[in-house]
């Protein structure tokens, strides 16, 4: 591959160099051994499209675990490289299909790293670092790309057909900037001691983003204290390894309580505060908005459907990944 930008002469580029480039403002022209170019800018080679997909900036684009991650990375980086390893098994489309899942996982490595980096300026205390790496998160395509990722293989039917071209388009969609046009689906539950509890399922493009924000709330330290006791979050090792924890540290007792209504009655201003992301994004995609459409589904019981509506949003949603920790937190 060689890179060209008149008037200068073309530059050789080979794997692992890392050359840089001088900063130009214009145009630089990526060309690949097949003759395909495309214009991109940039300083550095391993930014550019064309580039090897193993190496970016002297560092591994894989999502293998490291010795040194934290627990909440070393489990990012397994849930994304599996969910890239299943996408890709079920792509068959053409030969290219392998080198762009490399790419798409070259994404999900940068966005684990992003995510990194906000945990070590949250335990350093550098809250500014913190914020605006949040932000950039946020507007970055490489959390996109690793929401589409989480999505799509938890929902194949997302996308018509599971290809990285519906993938990375499906990613295009998820901005979590803009005000989001899905219906919310609603409906009631009854409780095992009497009563109901409102539901909610939230489509692709909210789920992608909640999984985003779940992210970054977890890297800023809001981990629910007793996670590893609920259903789901690591099983039965977890719960008994948690309960070893406390025992250690000179715990004797365990009380339980049960909050009446506790996700409904949560106000959502001080839940914004506590939640450590930007008011635009918390209002639209991890409440239930004034103004998104609600699909009541289902038999709701003695309720009617205007009071369900009402109680749909009401509170923190029951039903998104990032209700639990906001409430803990």
């Amino acid at each position: 591959m060689t890179v060209a930008h008149p008037p200068y002469a073309p530059v050789d580029v080979r794997r692992g160099h890392g050359k840089k480039l001088p900063k130009w403002r214009t145009t630089t022209w990526v060309q690949d051994g097949s003759g395909c170019r495309a214009a991109l800018g940039g300083h550095r080679i391993a930014r550019m499209l064309g580039a090897p997909s193993g190496e970016r900036r002297g560092r591994t684009m894989c999502l293998k675990p490291c010795k040194s991650d934290s627990p909440l990375i070393r489990a990012l980086r397994r849930e994304l490289r599996s969910g890239v390893g299943a996408l890709a098994k079920l792509d068959k489309t053409t030969d290219w299909a392998i080198k762009a899942w490399k790419r798409i996982e070259g994404r999900c490595a940068d966005y684990v790293r992003q995510i990194a980096k906000i945990q070590r300026n949250t335990r350093k205390g550098n809250c500014k670092g913190a914020r605006s790496g949040v932000r950039y998160a946020l507007k970055g395509f490489n959390a996109a790309v690793a929401a589409a990722v989480l999505v799509v293989s938890r929902r194949p039917e997302t996308v018509s057909e599971i290809t990285y071209k519906t993938v990375l388009a499906f990613a295009r969609t998820i901005d979590p900037m803009q005000k989001c046009d899905e219906p919310i689906a609603v409906w009631s539950k009854p409780k095992a001691k009497g009563g109901h509890r409102t539901i909610r399922r939230f489509g692709p493009r909210r789920l992608a983003v909640q999984l985003i924000c779940k992210h970054l709330q977890e890297a800023q330290g809001l981990r629910p204290e007793f996670d590893a006791m609920s259903i789901g979050f690591g099983g039965t090792h977890a719960a008994v390894r948690e309960v070893g924890n406390w025992m250690v540290s000179g715990s004797k007792a365990v009380v339980t309580a049960d909050i009446e209504n506790f996700f409904g009655s949560v106000n959502p201003k001080e839940a914004q505060k506590a939640s450590r992301i930007p008011r635009r994004v918390f209002r639209e995609y991890l409440t239930v908005p004034p103004w998104a459409e609600v699909h009541i589904l289902g038999n709701h019981g003695s309720a009617s459907a205007a009071a369900l509506q009402k109680a749909a949003r009401r509170g923190l949603p029951q039903g998104s990944p990032t209700s639990g920790i906001i409430g803990s937190a």
